[in-house]
């Protein structure tokens, strides 16, 4: 265990400069760090693998690119490290908000696809680029979804390596730190959707958030904790909501919301296939807005477009070395044959009846908003949200596609792991109730200022009498 906290030290702190070159911010370096990690571990395992070299290739590079940016933010410091917003400290309920889920922890690392898929590619990778491909390629090793992108395994082998160990706790804990990261920035992103005026309802919305995000993660199987158990459906889920957020809610201006919107759409697309589908419908209805809204930059493009870097070099490896993928049955899938057909009807079953609850949630919220949003009383700068429903089909549809081509027999596959999968679009309907909260309190806001400012007295000019000199003869 001190050889895994000391392995979750080290990345950390590999991605926190990292971090703060992309958000601009000290807050939110301490907020991402893991993430930039595991984004740069998934930038470099795939160049491993094309060159054959050893895994100790991807440390040197990580820790070379940290090096050059912390001289790089620490040079320019007034860019990259400025104050902190107003109601800033309001921010740390957030975090607080995550601590009682993070107890469950204490749970065993024995969850199966843990370790027969994370963690058990993280050894792939450890052992180089030329063993990585022999392992990748195996027909032995199908069950371990050798196509699945890298970000968490590449997370933890660094972890390994930094250590000198391959504790199995240890890469629990890497995983559950990402995870909460990840959770903790959909949060943050909700705060600072709502602005230094309203920080602290934005605070305590986004804390509400945080507990949601878990909430809907639950408890898989009645004994392994989603979030803390090695699993990754909630780190993409949570890095997919809070990139949405940032790209499709905040204003299109916000250059600080665009990188971070860059950073978890970078997650979410490198962490599993399901992950990706939903990635690129954010990544495509991002840039689809600022066409529509007349506020293209080639900033906000370079940014959405460095996101897919990681995760288009991986499915390199996939198809240049010939990796098995489940994407072989999408020619059954477009044929309409039997053993895809068949298992529409469970398939929908399944997701509605653990759906329905949230998503009734999400559309009464949706249509008050449309109500009392329409003409001008839109908030200012902020989109209303309604795109997060586009993401919330492509998400949901990513998921109905992955269970009608996987090759598992259709009732086991649901009963052992739609709890999980699911989190992805229930989180999208998590952060459509909280935009839109967020937007109604601002709405409010804007509505009672420009009240006070109508019945505040205003003198006119010509009403103000100039002072008599001669009451200071």
């Amino acid at each position: 265990m001190i050889a895994g906290v000391l392995g979750l030290v080290v990345t950390y702190a590999l991605g926190w400069f990292p971090a703060a070159l992309v958000t601009r911010s000290a807050l939110w370096a301490t907020i991402t760090a893991p993430l930039a990690t595991g984004v740069l571990g998934a930038l470099f395992v795939p160049l491993m693998i094309f060159l054959g070299a050893p895994f100790a290739l991807v440390a040197i590079a990580v820790l070379l690119v940290a090096i050059g940016c912390a001289v790089w933010v620490l040079r320019r410091r007034e860019t990259y490290l400025p104050a902190p917003p107003d109601g800033w400290p309001w921010a740390f309920a957030i975090p607080a908000a995550a601590i009682i889920p993070l107890l469950t922890f204490r749970l065993p690392p024995v969850a199966w696809d843990a370790r027969s898929i994370w963690w058990f590619h993280a050894r792939f990778f450890l052992e180089g680029g030329g063993s990585t491909v022999d392992a990748l390629r195996n027909g032995a090793f199908e069950f371990s979804h050798p196509d699945y992108p890298p970000l968490s395994s590449a997370a933890t082998a660094l972890d390994w390596w930094f250590s000198g160990s391959q504790p199995l706790r240890g890469a629990q804990l890497q995983t559950t730190v990402l995870t909460v990261s990840a959770v903790i920035a959909l949060g943050a992103v909700v705060w600072r959707l709502a602005g230094s005026r309203l920080s602290a309802a934005g605070a305590g919305l986004g804390a509400l958030v945080v507990l949601g995000a878990y909430g809907v993660a639950g408890v898989s199987g009645g004994a392994l904790a989603v979030g803390t158990s090695g699993y990754v459906d909630l780190l993409w889920a949570a890095a997919l909501a809070a990139a949405a957020i940032a790209l499709l809610v905040a204003p299109t201006d916000d250059a600080d919301a665009v990188r971070i919107g860059a950073l978890c759409l970078a997650v979410a697309a490198s962490t599993k296939q399901e992950g990706l589908a939903a990635a690129a419908a954010v990544g495509v209805l991002a840039l689809l807005r600022i066409v529509v809204t007349r506020r293209f930059r080639w900033p906000t493009l370079a940014w959405i477009g460095a996101a897919f870097v990681p995760v288009v070099l991986w499915l390199g490896v996939v198809v240049g070395y010939d990796v098995p993928t489940e994407s072989r049955r999408l020619s059954e899938l477009f044929g309409f044959e039997s053993a895809v057909t068949d298992r529409f009807d469970p398939t929908w079953d399944a997701i509605w009846d653990r759906m329905w609850p949230l998503l009734i949630a999400a559309l009464v919220i949706t249509v008050a908003g449309i109500v009392l949003f329409r003409g001008d009383a839109k908030p200012r700068g902020r989109s209303a949200g309604g795109l997060l429903w586009a993401v919330w089909g492509a998400t949901t549809v990513a998921l109905f596609v992955a269970y009608l081509v996987s090759p598992l027999e259709i009732g086991f596959h649901l009963v052992t792991s739609v709890e999980r999968t699911i989190i992805g679009p229930e989180l999208v309907l998590v952060a459509i109730v909280a935009a839109w909260t967020v937007l109604g309190l601002a709405a409010f806001t804007e509505r009672s200022d420009a009240a006070s400012a109508a019945s505040s007295p205003v003198l006119e000019p010509s009403s103000v009498s100039e002072p008599d000199s001669r009451s200071n003869a």
